[in-house]
């Protein structure tokens, strides 16, 4: 780099002041793509730095042309003209390292693409082969776990006592059924079904686990995942209601009929699953952090509350049963059909009060299909009572009458 002397000299003959110097040292990263980059960034510097000390020489030289020949500059003297055609030969020696700077970083940049394109050429070569060991031999692969990808949305959901089942039973006992995985082009593979095995080996120090090999697309991909963790057993009915619901969504042209068919269930029973779509978002919002609470079958029930109105009593009754004071669905149901009735109405009848003179004789009440009647004294009570009983045959001989 030209001294602070040179830059007062160029700037007083020509304005000229030099940039900073473009090249930074990275940190150098040790896989082959990181390294790559790395010297892609040194040349890059290296060929800025030179196009800079170029175009500096270009000024420099016409700033010394033009000191030399004007005979009005009589304040630049010729030691100061000494010292900028010094200060040219350094930027042009500086020039000639940026050049040799910029050769060794392409080489190095076509070192590097060689080395990584044959080691990915190398990495394919072996995956193939493993592929086609696992096809002629109609049996699954074991991959190491450290090749294996998790892509986020695949993983199904489990209690925290279904993945401790799981793990129990991995633990005491060989894997049963291997996992499914996609390949990759770096030669690693993407767990298509099997995420909680995968984890589990890997929290039990287990270096490999088995493997289904499938050469799928993207979509493929995602669509084996969730109809591998639709048909699970455990899965809750909200859960599986939400993969059918984002398979829709991708699949839009498809009809409930051939989803239920490529599903392997009924048309009722996708019909009872997406009853889920119903609920408002605040149920939404339950059930996503707790899809267990309830299944297709309350939902259905629990639908037509909300259809006519009680939503508010729905999602007070699905708290009480996440929250554990209510214990079963049976009795959320039940909470939330009482709240959704109508407080009774208590009729109060005004009481006929009868008199014998001034002091009381009886007191009759009528409520619906109700009568009651309440003397002042035993002895009228049962006189009245024979009177009564006589008046209720006539009237039942009289109705008999009239048939």
């Amino acid at each position: 780099m030209a001294s602070k002397n040179f830059e007062r000299l160029a700037a007083l003959t020509a304005g000229i002041t030099p940039a900073k110097d473009p090249i930074s040292q990275p940190n150098r990263m040790k896989t082959a793509p990181g390294a790559m980059m790395e010297v892609a960034l040194q040349r890059d510097a290296a060929e800025a730095k030179l196009a800079e000390a170029e175009a500096r020489v270009s000024e420099l030289e016409q700033a010394l042309k033009n000191a030399e020949a004007s005979p009005v500059r009589k304040d630049i003297s010729p030691e100061a003209i000494a010292e900028l055609r010094a200060s040219n030969d350094a930027l042009k020696s500086e020039a000639e390292a940026a050049q040799i700077a910029l050769r060794q970083a392409r080489e190095d940049a076509e070192r590097l693409q060689q080395e990584y394109e044959a080691k990915a050429a190398t990495q394919v070569a072996e995956l193939e082969r493993e592929l086609r060991r696992a096809k002629e031999s109609g049996g699954a692969l074991e991959i190491a776990l450290d090749r294996l990808i998790e892509i986020p949305g695949r993983r199904r959901k489990l209690t925290e006592q279904e993945y401790a089942d799981l793990k129990d039973n991995l633990t005491h006992n060989e894997l049963a059924s291997p996992i499914t995985v996609r390949p990759r082009e770096d030669g690693k593979y993407e767990i298509v079904s099997g995420h909680n095995r995968v984890a589990i080996f890997r929290e039990l120090g287990r270096e490999s686990i088995q493997a289904w090999p499938r050469e799928v697309s993207d979509d493929q991909a995602e669509d084996m995942a969730f109809f591998a963790n639709a048909m699970a057993a455990k899965l809750p009915d909200y859960a599986k209601y939400l993969g059918y619901k984002r398979f829709i969504a991708k699949h839009p042209q498809i009809s409930q009929n051939e989803l239920a068919a490529k599903a392997g269930i009924s048309k009722a029973a996708l019909s009872r699953l997406m009853q889920f779509d119903l609920f408002p978002k605040e149920i939404h919002a339950l059930l996503v952090e707790t899809p267990w609470l309830i299944g297709a079958s309350l939902a259905g029930s629990l639908v037509k509350l909300v259809e006519a109105g009680h939503g508010s009593h729905v999602l007070q009754a699905m708290h009480r049963l996440a929250s554990g004071e209510l214990k079963t669905e049976t009795q959320a149901l039940a909470a939330a059909t009482k709240a959704s009735k109508p407080a009774a109405t208590v009729e109060v009848a005004r009481p006929l009060v009868y008199k014998l003179g001034k002091a009381a004789y009886a007191e009759q009440r009528l409520v619906k299909k109700s009568l009651r009647i309440e003397f002042a004294s035993e002895e009228e009570a049962q006189a009245i009572s024979e009177s009564l009983k006589k008046l209720i045959e006539s009237r039942i001989a009289a109705l008999k009458s009239e048939k």
